[in-house]
Order: structure tokens, then sequence, then C-alpha cells
């Protein structure tokens, strides 16, 4: 008969069978939840730059706005050596309350935060010091989450649930976008831009008490520990895993934010409506989770890096062209399209690039080594993004920006893929399928 728990060959215990699908739930709801406030960030960058930042030039406040949006990333990594430590030493459970609770409190601190106008040159400040305590709070979810799925599911279903985490993060942008839509249809644009942008953080204040109490009903498990010795031959560690790894997340993480970015103030061209901004934010959170969900059943089949290598080359062949039709005028309709194929060719990428960094790392130190490498390439090439495309494109005069830094990106991507193709676990082949573990008899 055989045993409900199984080891890889990380030597880390898994259960076996199918996840309880109401953890599952409980940890992708959670997930979109934390990540609804950054993308509602990104949205509504526009009033919040006049709220807090007011400038008689309107695309100084914005950047001045996205600057924030950045600072709040480069606490990620801090966050993730904290809350990872803390994820791998107390438990994947309590490290996912302590990290709710958190942002909590910076998504309380925007929804009520009162504007320069009462605050003066307070305001601004303030605003930091809410994005500073997300970023910190964030920088330890995905190592935390992703290891808890992991460790729940069957090995031969690590692509699909590392896919299903990512695809809560198209579900935050979905959800956004729909609730811009509507903000848009009820409220005049001067009611909008006064206090109409605060709704969606109050919404997801008011989310809050649920999703401490979804995670508070997650089923504790035990952190892998006592590890034999050469359960960890061939795994990196140091700087080599943490370079590599980093410019993994960037393939991703780039055409994220800069779509996010591209859908409210579309760089390449013209300036879109509202409605046109929510609407193509909508298309693209639904692209994002059908777009993961589908990765990581490919990855499961045919191995991780296959379909991250795959993805990237997609992403490289569709970007370039795409803002070559913006610059030459050919529409808001070819540019979206184009944004939409992009994101989907990034997003199938997103499961398996989580998987692959958690099958090379070790298993004692899995959510800090994840939460670590990906918040360092958030920070460093996606929180960064918007602000970079939009000073790059301002002292160049060039509206490419964003499709060479995509490319960029998405080149070493490809790169570090290659470099870690004998350190996954069981050392798979780049193009052939992975093969299920055995249960333990």
């Amino acid at each position: 008969m055989a045993s409900s728990r199984c080891l890889a060959s990380t030597g880390a215990p898994f259960v076996t069978g199918t996840l309880n699908p109401r953890a599952l739930v409980t940890v992708v709801l959670a997930n979109a939840l934390e990540f609804f406030e950054y993308f509602a960030y990104a949205t509504f960058a526009r009033f919040i730059g006049a709220a807090f930042f007011p400038h008689g030039d309107v695309g100084v406040a914005s950047l001045a706005a996205f600057g924030t949006f950045a600072t709040g990333f480069l606490m990620r990594p801090i966050g993730a050596l904290v809350l990872g430590a803390y994820a791998d030493r107390v438990g994947r459970k309590p490290a996912l309350v302590l990290n709710v609770t958190l942002v909590a409190i910076g998504t309380l601190g925007i929804a009520l935060l009162p504007g320069h106008d009462v605050l003066g040159i307070a305001a601004p400040l303030l605003l930091l010091a809410c994005r500073m305590i997300q970023g910190f709070a964030i920088g330890g979810e995905i190592g935390a989450a992703g290891a808890y799925l992991i460790e729940q599911c069957a090995p031969e279903r690590r692509g699909l649930y590392c896919g299903w985490l990512l695809a809560g993060q198209g579900l935050a942008l979905l959800t956004i976008g729909a609730c811009g839509l509507l903000l848009d249809s009820l409220l005049t644009p001067v009611q909008l831009a006064a206090w109409g942008w605060r709704i969606p953080f109050l919404l997801a204040v008011t989310m809050i008490p649920v999703q401490m109490l979804l995670r508070r009903r997650l089923r504790p498990h035990d952190v892998p520990r006592h590890i034999p010795a050469d359960a960890h031959a061939g795994r990196l560690t140091g700087w080599k895993v943490l370079a590599l790894g980093t410019f993994l997340i960037a393939g991703g993480t780039v055409p994220t934010y800069v779509a996010t970015f591209t859908a409210p103030f579309e760089m390449a061209g013209t300036m879109p409506t509202l409605q046109e901004s929510f609407l193509v934010t909508m298309a693209l959170g639904a692209i994002t989770s059908a777009a993961s969900i589908l990765g990581g059943l490919l990855a499961d089949r045919h191995g991780y890096a296959a379909v991250v290598i795959w993805a990237r080359i997609l992403s490289i062949l569709a970007v370039i062209p795409t803002y070559l039709a913006a610059v030459h005028g050919m529409g808001n309709g070819v540019f979206v399209a184009g944004i939409v194929v992009v994101t989907a060719a990034s997003c199938l990428a997103a499961g398996p690039t989580v998987a692959l960094l958690l099958s090379t790392v070790r298993s004692t130190s899995r959510a800090t080594s994840l939460s670590f490498i990906y918040a360092v390439g958030v920070a460093v090439f996606g929180g960064t993004a918007p602000a970079l495309v939009t000073a790059w494109n301002a002292w160049s005069g060039s509206r490419m920006a964003a499709a060479w830094y995509i490319s960029v990106a998405a080149v070493g991507a490809l790169a570090a893929v290659w470099a870690l193709r004998h350190h996954q676990e069981g050392h798979p082949p780049l193009t052939t399928p992975r093969r299920p573990l055995r249960r333990a008899a």
C-alpha cells in the first residue's frame, strides 16, 4: 500500500495525490488580493500622482508616482530575507498570515491618507512609507506560498500548481480593470480624480478579514528538516543561483510591469481613454490567468525549461513588431493585440519559471531562496521598468524603449535557463517530457 507521503529527489516531504481544493483556492485568492493593490497603484497612478505629487507638468507628477511605486519593490529583497527565513524556520502558514497582516497596514494607509493639499510634503513621504511596508511584506509572499503549494501536491503536478499561483496575479489584474471600468461609468472625471481612485484600495481593505480567516484555516505541515547531504548534490547556492535566478525572473517581470503600465499610459503611442485603459487591463488579466495555467500544464508534460525557452523566444518575436506598429501610427487596436500576445507569451513561462527555481535551490531554504531571487528580479527589473522606460523614452525621444527592454530581458532569461540546465532536480533534459516521480512504497 502506498504511503501518503513520498520523497522527491531533494529529500523533502511532499504530500501525494491532489492538493486540498480549499487550500489551493485560499493560497491563490490570498495572493490575488495582495497583488490587487499593487496593480491598483499602477492602474490609477495618474490620479495618485496628481493627489500626492502636484506639479505643473503631468508627466513629472506621474514619474514621481511611479518612482514611489518602484521604491516599494526595492523593499522586497529585505522582506524576502526576513520573512522567507521565518517561513523556513517556523512554517509556511505562520509566514503567510504575517504577510497579509503587514500588507493590510500599508493598504489601509494608502486608502485613507490625505493628499498633498492637506498634509503638504508629509503626504508623499507617508505614501512612500506605506509602499515600503507593503513591499517588505510582498517580498516573502511568493516563497512561502510557492513552497506551501509544491510541498502539498504530487511532484508531477508542481508546474500546474505554480501556474495557479501566478494566475492569482492575473485575477488581480482582471479585477482591478473591472473595478476601474465600473468607476469610470459611475463617476465623473472630477470625482474619480478627487476620491474615486481610493475606492479599489478600500475594497482591498474590506477583504483583508476574509483573507486572514482563509489563511488561518490552511493546513499546517512540516518544514523540511534534516535532509541528507547527498540530496542537495548539484543544487546551486550563493551568488551564482541569485544571478541566474534574477535573470530568469527578469524575463517575465519586465513584460508584466511594462504591459500593466502600458494599458493606462500607452507609452508607444497616443494616450488612450480611461475606458480603453481599463478594458485592456481586464484583457491582460484574463490572458495572464489562462496562460499561466496552460504554461504549468505544458511544463508538467514537456519540462519546465522547454516551456520557458519557447515562451521567451515568442516574446521577442511579438514585442518588436508590436511597438513598431504603434510608432508608425497603425492604431491602438493593433498595439493592444500585440501587447496581449506578448503578455500571453510571458505568462506561459510564469509557472514553469517558479517551478524551475524551486527544483534548483535547496529544500531546507526553499522559501528564502525563492523569495529573495524573485524579489531581487522584480525589484531590479520589474518595479523599476515603468519609470525606466518613461525616462528612457523622454531622454532619447524614441518610443521603442519598452520593446528593447523586454527583448533584452528575454535573452537574459534564455541564457539563465541554459546555465541552469544541469542543476534541476534529476537533471531533466531541456526538450523531453518530465517523468512523474514514483510514490514511495
